[in-house]
């Protein structure tokens, strides 16, 4: 019995170690997912907003149009109702990148601001692109909309329209 002793405390600690390294991973992954939603979604907003200034830039106002709806669709709708996207395949390193990416958004924007002023610009260029379409009335309720966002109030909108112009003359 003494011989089956130091064996079975091993095969013991190995299972119990085993256990736990499942569950963490486990936990790890549903982290995972979460983050890598919100990376799809940065990407996706970034893309339709540069896509927006190019197309407003060579005055395709439709398409612009598109581009800068999706953008404020995304931020006011959030990133899981947005985009319902399981990746195939995962670095078996990305559960603890995902730990690392989640404390540094926790850092740089924990009281949300940053995230409102996104949503206000984009607010205010799908404005800008509904304005020159002609369509006034549907622009000034974004102008609205925008200022609100960016924790302006609505007498505000000429302000708006202001910063907008300029991130849009800073992108060149």
């Amino acid at each position: 019995m003494k011989n089956f002793k130091k064996p079975l405390i091993m095969s013991g600690v190995f299972v119990v170690g085993f256990l736990l390294g499942c569950m963490l991973m486990g936990v790890m992954a549903m982290n995972a997912g979460r983050t890598f939603l919100r990376m799809e979604s940065a990407n996706y907003r970034q893309e339709q907003e540069l896509l927006g200034d190019q197309c407003l830039r060579h005055g395709n106002l439709t398409r612009a149009w598109l581009h800068y709806d999706n953008v404020v669709q995304i931020l006011s709708a959030g990133d899981a109702r947005a985009f319902n996207l399981r990746p195939t395949v995962w670095p078996l390193s990305f559960p603890v990148t995902a730990l690392i990416l989640n404390k540094m958004e926790c850092r740089t924007d924990s009281s949300g601001r940053g995230r409102a002023l996104e949503e206000g610009i984009s607010r205010g260029k799908l404005a800008l692109a509904l304005e020159k379409q002609g369509r006034s009335g549907e622009a000034r309720l974004e102008y609205l909309r925008a200022a609100r966002a960016m924790g302006m109030g609505d007498n505000e909108i000429g302000r708006v329209k202001q910063l907008v112009e300029e991130v849009l003359s800073a992108r060149g």
